[in-house]
């Protein structure tokens, strides 16, 4: 689920609160619950600490592909001549990590797995500024220590 900002336009994610411009959601309306696919563990560990894997299922992966808009691009150049920092290309990248981590999350969740683990981030961009985004693990079921199925 997203949500769009009323101060800038921007699409955000359900699970930020403030968008990238600084304005906050308007939370006085009740936010339904997550889905369930929400609820999937991602590490970049090869194992987690205080769980312990029942099963090993499958090898999961996501890919984001994001266009980048040349005047966008020429634009939000400008900001980073001054501040160092070009944040039109870090919203892209943290846009694309975004979907592609949620991506691999619903990945995962339909092969049965509650967590995936060694998640690894792969950026790659082709000719002309398009960003490619590939992220990979290994989808796991996990149950606390201690917990018996």
């Amino acid at each position: 689920m997203t949500w769009k900002c009323d101060a800038c336009g921007d699409e955000n994610q359900d699970e930020m609160l403030r968008c990238l411009c600084g304005a906050e959601l308007d939370t006085s309306e009740p936010v339904p619950p997550p889905p369930p696919w929400k609820n999937v563990i991602l590490t970049t560990a090869p194992h987690l600490a205080g769980f312990k894997i029942n099963k090993t299922i499958d090898i999961v992966t996501s890919e984001c592909v994001s266009g980048v808009n040349i005047f966008t691009d020429l634009m939000g150049k400008f900001p980073g001549i001054f501040s160092g920092r070009d944040m039109v290309a870090q919203n892209i990248l943290r846009r694309a990590r975004t979907i592609c981590l949620d991506d691999l999350r619903k990945e995962a969740y339909t092969v049965g797995a509650n967590a995936v683990i060694a998640v690894d981030l792969d950026y790659s961009e082709f000719t002309g500024g398009v960003l490619f985004l590939v992220a990979n693990g290994t989808a796991v079921e996990v149950v606390e220590e201690g917990i018996t199925t």
